[in-house]
C-alpha cells in the first residue's frame, strides 16, 4: 500500500512539473512576437537553408531572395517597433541596415549543426512547408524548441527520481527548478539553438551523475565530448565537471559521495589558484576602455571617456568592424564624429577598408571640439578600421560611428565601460 501511494506521488510530481513547464513555455511562445527572440532571423535562415539543400549551409548559400523574404516578414510583423520602441513615433530607418539584425545573421558557418539539422527535419515534416510563409515556418519550428524544453524537464525529473526515489517533494522541486526558470522558458518557446544545448547539458549531466557501469560511462563521455561539436561550444563547461566527477566523487547509495584523494586535493588547490587568476584577469580595469585595442598607450580611458597620452611615441586605439555589419553597408556613407578636448597638438581620426583610407585632424584645446570624418566603404569591403591616433600631447574624447540610418556601430565609443584587468595581456598575445 505504501509503495502504491509513493508511486502515485511520483507520478503526480512528474505530471505537475511537465504540465507547468508546458504551460509556461506556451505562454512565452504566445506573448513573444515573431522574430523578436534572440537572433531568430539568423537561426531561421540556418535551418531553412539546411532544409532546402539537405546539407550544412555556408554563407555563400544565402541569396538575395532569402534576405528579401526575411526582411519582408520582419516588416510585416512590425519587428522594428518591438526591438526599437523609441522609433515607434518617428520615421522608420531602413530595416536592412539595422545593426541588431546584422548581428543576428552570424549563425551560418559559425554554429554547430545539431539544432539546425533537427529544425530542418522538423520543418520538412510539415506537408506544406515550402508553401508556408517565413513567419509560419518560424512558429512551426518553435514547437520543436518547446518539445526540447519538455525533454529537458524530463531529464531533471529522471535524475531526481533516481537520486531520491522516496522523496516526491525533491522530485517535484528539481523538476520545477529546471522547468520554470524564466529565461529557460523564454528560450524554450523560441527558435534558438540554446533549446538543444539545454537538453544536451541536462542529459549529459544526468548521465555523468548516474554513471556506474562501463556502458553508462561511455554514454556520459560521448555526450560530454560531442556536445560542443554538435550542439554548442558553451557545452565545454561539461568537461571540467566530468574531471571533477572522476577526481573528487565516488558512487554511493542514492547518488555520489565526496571522496578526494591526495591527487584530488592537489588538483583542487591548482584549480583554486587558476580560478583566482581568472578572476584577477577578468576584473574591471578602469585605465582601459572595453572594446578597444591600443598601441603605445599606458591608458585608454579616463574620467569615463576615451583617453590617450603620447610622450615619446604616437599613441593610438582602434576597432575593426567586419561581417554583415560591413557587408550591408558597402557603398553607403558612414560618419565618424568625435568630441575632443586636450592639449599638445591634434588627434588624428582615420577610417579605412581593404581599398581606401581617409583621415581628419582634430585640434586639441581646453574647449570641446566637434570633428567629423566621412567615409564610404567600397563594394568589396570586408573590414572597416576605425583609428584614433595621437602623435603627441594628451586627449580625452568620445567617438560615434553612424550610418545613413543613424545606427551607431562602435562598441563603447563613449569609453564609459572599463576593460578587464587582463586586457593588456590579451592585446599583447593577440599582437604576437
Amino acid at each position: 500500500m505504501a509503495k502504491t501511494i509513493l508511486r502515485r506521488k511520483r507520478i503526480l510530481a512528474w505530471a505537475a512539473a511537465l504540465i507547468l513547464t508546458l504551460l509556461q513555455a506556451t505562454i512565452w511562445q504566445a506573448v513573444t512576437p515573431a522574430w523578436t527572440a534572440p537572433d531568430e532571423p539568423g537561426h531561421y535562415l540556418y535551418a531553412r537553408l539546411m532544409a532546402e539543400s539537405g546539407r550544412i549551409p555556408t554563407p555563400e548559400d544565402l541569396t538575395p531572395l532569402h534576405q528579401r523574404l526575411i526582411l519582408d516578414s520582419l516588416q510585416q510583423s512590425g519587428w522594428q517597433q518591438y526591438i526599437h520602441p523609441q522609433l515607434a513615433e518617428g520615421p522608420q530607418p531602413d530595416i536592412a541596415q539595422d545593426p541588431i539584425l546584422a548581428a543576428s545573421g552570424h549563425q551560418i558557418g559559425r554554429k554547430p549543426p545539431g539544432y539546425y539539422a533537427l529544425a530542418a527535419a522538423w520543418l520538412r515534416l510539415h506537408p506544406q512547408w515550402e508553401r508556408l510563409s517565413p513567419s509560419a515556418q518560424l512558429y512551426w519550428i518553435r514547437q520543436l524548441s518547446l518539445l526540447l524544453r519538455l525533454l529537458t524537464t524530463l531529464a531533471a525529473l529522471f535524475l531526481a527520481t533516481r537520486l531520491w526515489p522516496d522523496s516526491p517533494e525533491r522530485i517535484l522541486g528539481l523538476g520545477l527548478l529546471v522547468g520554470l526558470m524564466p529565461m529557460v522558458g523564454f528560450i524554450g518557446g523560441s527558435l534558438n539553438n540554446d533549446a538543444l544545448s539545454l537538453l544536451w547539458g541536462a542529459a549529459a549531466f544526468t548521465a555523468l551523475v548516474l554513471a556506474r557501469s562501463p556502458a553508462g560511462w561511455l554514454l556520459a563521455l560521448a555526450l560530454i565530448l560531442s556536445g560542443p561539436l554538435l550542439a554548442d561550444t558553451s557545452l565545454l563547461y561539461l568537461w571540467p565537471l566530468a574531471l571533477l566527477r572522476l577526481t573528487f566523487f565516488r558512487k554511493a547509495d542514492g547518488g555520489l559521495q565526496f571522496a578526494p584523494s591526495s591527487l584530488s586535493r592537489a588538483l583542487l588547490l591548482g584549480g583554486g589558484i587558476l580560478l583566482l587568476l581568472l578572476v584577477i584577469l577578468l576584473a574591471p580595469n578602469p585605465r582601459y576602455a572595453a572594446g578597444w585595442r591600443w598601441r603605445n598607450a599606458d591608458r585608454t580611458r579616463n574620467n569615463g571617456q576615451l583617453s590617450l597620452r603620447a610622450d615619446e611615441a604616437p599613441a593610438s586605439l582602434f576597432q575593426i568592424l567586419s561581417g554583415k555589419e560591413i557587408l550591408q553597408r558597402r557603398g553607403r556613407p558612414l560618419t565618424l564624429q568625435a568630441r575632443v578636448t586636450g592639449q599638445g597638438g591634434a588627434l588624428i581620426l582615420e577610417m579605412s577598408d581593404d581599398i581606401d583610407r581617409v583621415d581628419a585632424s582634430c585640434s586639441l584645446t581646453s574647449d570641446q571640439q566637434l570633428c567629423r570624418l566621412h567615409f564610404t566603404p567600397s563594394s568589396e569591403s570586408e573590414h572597416l578600421y576605425v583609428v584614433a591616433r595621437l602623435p603627441k600631447g594628451e586627449a580625452q574624447f568620445q567617438l560615434d560611428l553612424t550610418d545613413v540610418a543613424g545606427w551607431s556601430l562602435l562598441t563603447n565609443g563613449h569609453g564609459a565601460l572599463p576593460a578587464p584587468l587582463g586586457a593588456p595581456i590579451f592585446t599583447w598575445l593577440e599582437r604576437h
